[in-house]
């Protein structure tokens, strides 16, 4: 979900045994970003959250 205001975004019911790790990998980086996109004047700015690196054990 994704807050009006703050754009926070908040995952529920997130569960690790279902992201597809490739073989090998130990560790999965998320990055949440919004755009900001004015249709008028074509103008924009992406505004990004600090990636979130979760392990294969996370909870």
């Amino acid at each position: 979900m994704v807050d009006s205001v703050s754009y926070a975004l908040t995952i529920s019911d997130f569960d690790i045994n279902r992201v597809g790790f490739i073989d090998g990998a130990t560790h999965i980086e998320l990055t949440y970003g919004v755009l900001d996109f004015n249709f008028r004047t074509l103008d924009y700015e992406l505004h990004l959250a600090s990636a979130l690196v979760l392990d294969t054990d996370f909870t």
